[in-house]
């Protein structure tokens, strides 16, 4: 119909009122599981379904149905004009979980009756849309959603670096040469210990020394990012100790090992109160550049650069040892006979050059000991492939001590013994009496 003349709109207040909607804070997470949509038939919709791959991060902005949220994918919002639908932590625990259930029923399914794993799977899709009803502390232990947040980095304040891995794998050594050539920008925490003071010794500077009561109470308080004992002192270093280093502009550098059981836990009880405290490592190191066999095959030709001064001098000479070209010059003035491999003079911290001169030094020694002395070696012969890749340690300074005591065992029985007692004579007596004692030792084991 046509109207015509002024048109009045009468509004009713309403009594009651509608509180405003709560906007939903958007959570960040790291994926830890593949998702397409396309294979999943209990997506409401597969267009609105986002796929996302293991290591994606999601933008969460919705989570008020537990089964399936709303999201976007990180580097996406601009190319995804809506959020899209993924598995609800809940469900997809539930999912994972289902699966791990049917793995384990598929031998008895399949000699069951049909009837019967019918039944379940109709019982396990049910159970499915029911998750958020169930106690998920028995999904607890699968890991789908992990909750990440952006860091961003004063400035000032550099973050720590934290080298791990398992015994062998050479971050000791990485971990050293970064604090000896880079000292301005990388340095060590200063680890606590139980042990005595030593003459020189500044506590705050070398260590931090407390009593073992002290040292006890900031393990059980959680304090110490690792731990260890070594000669019967606690060894450990502290968050405290890390967070000095960052005030300074300086970046942490830590090495951490991975937990071991069984027969393993005392090597590596040892390597984290060792090797992972560059301190306690120095210390290690030191010692043993200072042992009566270092000394003695030192007598035997120079070792290192005068260039070089204190801890850097004891590094350049450890691997100058183990990379073998050194010993292998004085395992020829042993036994002159001559050998037709070649050694690689340069190695370069290069571990299958390093591994192959040791090879031909440890396969020298066993044919002096089998073809020239007559003797068979029933001692535990070095693991060189140890010394090779993780060379700055204390396994591998422990198998670096069998290989210079078989090497001292065919000095003192070779054509040129005399010689070579006389080159023993001229260390100090405490020296030469453990030399002796290492002979002994060197001599049962034939």
């Amino acid at each position: 119909a046509d109207m015509h003349g002024l048109l009045t709109f009468v509004l009713i207040p309403s009594t009651h009122s509608r509180p405003a909607p709560v906007k939903e804070n958007v959570v960040h997470v790291k994926a830890h599981f593949d998702y397409d949509p396309s294979d999943d038939p209990y997506v409401p919709c597969r267009e609105l379904g986002l796929s996302f791959q293991k290591g994606d991060i999601l933008h969460i902005i919705s989570q008020s149905d537990p089964n399936w949220w709303q999201a976007y994918r990180d580097g996406d919002e601009d190319n995804q004009p809506l959020a899209g639908l993924v598995p609800g932590k809940s469900f997809q625990q539930q999912r994972e979980a289902m699966k791990q259930t049917i793995e384990e029923d598929k031998e008895p399914e399949k000699s069951g009756k049909l009837w019967c794993a019918k039944k379940n799977k109709r019982k396990r899709k049910k159970l499915l849309y029911n998750s958020h009803k169930n106690d998920d502390g028995d999904n607890e232990e699968i890991l789908t959603y992990e909750e990440m947040a952006l860091y961003h980095q004063p400035a000032n304040r550099k973050r720590p670096i934290a080298l791990i891995g398992p015994t062998g794998c050479g971050q000791a050594e990485l971990r050293q040469r970064l604090l000896n050539h880079q000292p301005d920008r990388f340095a060590g925490a200063v680890p606590h210990t139980t042990r005595s003071r030593r003459e020189g010794e500044q506590s705050g500077r070398d260590y931090h020394f407390v009593s073992r009561q002290t040292f006890e109470a900031e393990q059980a308080a959680g304090n110490l990012i690792e731990s260890g004992e070594f000669e019967k002192n606690q060894y450990g270093t502290s968050t405290d100790s890390v967070r000095q280093v960052i005030n300074t502009g300086k970046i942490c550098v830590l090495c951490l090992h991975t937990q071991v059981d069984g027969e393993n836990k005392r090597e590596a009880e040892m390597e984290a109160a060792g090797a992972a405290m560059d301190v306690t490592l120095s210390e290690l190191l030191a010692a043993f550049m200072e042992s009566p066999l270092v000394l003695w095959v030192r007598t035997m030709g120079p070792l290192g650069s005068s260039d070089a001064a204190g801890s850097e001098e004891r590094v350049n000479m450890f691997m100058e040892l183990v990379d073998g070209v050194f010993l292998h010059k004085i395992m020829t003035q042993i036994d002159p006979s001559p050998n037709d491999q070649r050694l690689n003079k340069n190695v370069s911290n290069d571990v299958s050059l390093r591994l192959h001169n040791l090879s031909v030094l440890t396969g020298h020694i066993r044919t002096y000991y089998q073809d020239t002395l007559q003797q068979l070696i029933v001692m535990p012969l070095p693991d060189i492939l140890c010394i090779a890749r993780d060379p700055i340690s204390a396994k591998s300074m422990e198998n670096m001590k069998r290989l210079l005591l078989l090497m001292l065992g065919c000095a003192v029985q070779c054509e040129r013994k005399e010689e070579m007692i006389e080159k023993i004579k001229l260390l100090d007596i405490m020296t030469q009496a453990a030399i002796v004692s290492h002979i002994q030792e060197v001599s049962l084991s034939f």
